[in-house]
């Protein structure tokens, strides 16, 4: 008589647990983690921050309301996309800077989002290929640093803006006021600048366009030593120093002129 079956063994949990991380991580090899297609939100509280900085391929939109200093509470997150998806999203507080981005490589299905409102905002970061948009800032000044191929909209207002971009992203920004702006620019960049400032300053060794015509400046002085093709609008004064092979182009006529030119670039009026 042969021996009776030996009941079927049930698989551990610390098994399941490895069979999990396992998947998880062969999803990720393939192209992320997958979402699973529901739509879902997840508000957030968070501790007090003036800066942001954002990695990965997420879409975040700030929107800067004085009015919110005088709330009660701390800063409100939201973040929406697929429902399994939300829990991989980061939004860490550190050192008063906020961190938004992702503990794993993913495959939405949808745009993950993150939407909040600050009183009040001084520095942003930018890495990776997210799409990044601050609205309604007027900061005394406001630094904007990009090293990756993101998409950004920068809306406001500042005493100084600085932007420096080393990546391939597409940058906007439109201001309303500002008395001094600052673009610093080595990789291959496309940036527009538009609004009113006192002075403009253009430094690009690298390959980017820097669209600045729709910015009436009073001063402005442009620093190449790359390849960039650069469209400036000076009022008053215009300096600009070519060691590159870029072209420099000034429209609004400006009562001053001065050049220095070194390279195969060259300087002329719109």
């Amino acid at each position: 008589m042969s021996a009776p079956l030996a009941p079927a063994r049930r698989p551990r949990p610390r098994l399941l647990g490895l069979c999990s991380l396992a998947l998880t991580a062969a999803l990720a090899g393939c192209g992320g983690v997958p979402g699973d297609g529901i739509h879902d939100e997840d508000t957030r509280t968070l501790s007090e921050f003036t800066a942001i900085d954002v990695s990965g391929s997420i879409a975040v939109v700030v929107r800067v309301d004085p009015a919110l200093a005088g709330e009660e509470g701390d800063a409100a997150v939201r973040v929406s996309g697929d429902q399994n998806l939300l829990g991989h999203v980061r939004t860490d507080v550190a050192g008063g800077v906020l961190e938004i981005g992702t503990d794993a490589p993913l495959s939405p299905t949808m745009p993950l989002l993150v939407e909040l409102g600050v009183p009040y905002i001084d520095d942003v970061a930018v890495s990776g290929s997210s799409e990044l948009k601050v609205l309604g800032f007027d900061s005394e000044s406001l630094a904007v640093r990009s090293s990756g191929s993101s998409d950004i909209l920068l809306r406001g207002s500042a005493d100084s803006l600085e932007l420096a971009s080393s990546g391939s992203s597409d940058i906007r920004i439109e201001l309303e006021d500002s008395d001094r702006v600052l673009v610093s620019t080595s990789g291959s960049s496309d940036i527009s600048v538009c609004g009113d400032a006192r002075e403009l300053t253009i430094e690009s060794s690298g390959s980017s366009d820097v669209h600045a015509h729709t910015l009436v400046a009073q001063d402005v002085e442009v620093q190449s030593s790359g390849s960039s093709d650069i469209v400036v609008c000076a009022r008053d004064s215009l300096y600009a120093a070519i060691s590159g092979s870029g072209d420099v182009t000034y429209l609004c006529n400006p009562q001053s002129v001065r050049s220095d030119v070194s390279g195969s670039g060259d300087i002329s009026p719109g």
